[in-house]
């Protein structure tokens, strides 16, 4: 990521970034947010989680798939609102 922020700082092209990696640039004005109306479509992606078949799923593995699925659809419902 930080050939990609360095790159930026040169004025060398744009690239697509996390806000959290970019948060103190935006801050102090060295970087820009480019207002891009194709870009303001929210990013659709498959998801897939995968793990050895067990007769007895232990309760973090249960835990974790309770936490994704809410997570998912919570985006799930997000989007379909906007």
């Amino acid at each position: 990521m930080s050939v990609l922020k360095a790159l930026l700082e040169i004025n060398e092209g744009w690239t697509l970034l996390p806000k959290s990696l970019v948060h103190d640039e935006l801050k102090t004005g060295t970087l820009v947010k480019l207002d891009v109306k194709e870009l303001n479509q929210p990013v659709c992606f498959p998801l897939s989680l995968w793990s050895f078949k067990s007769k007895c799923p232990t309760p973090v593995r249960q835990a974790l798939m309770q936490s994704i699925c809410q997570i998912t659809n919570g985006l799930v419902n997000k989007y379909q609102q906007i």
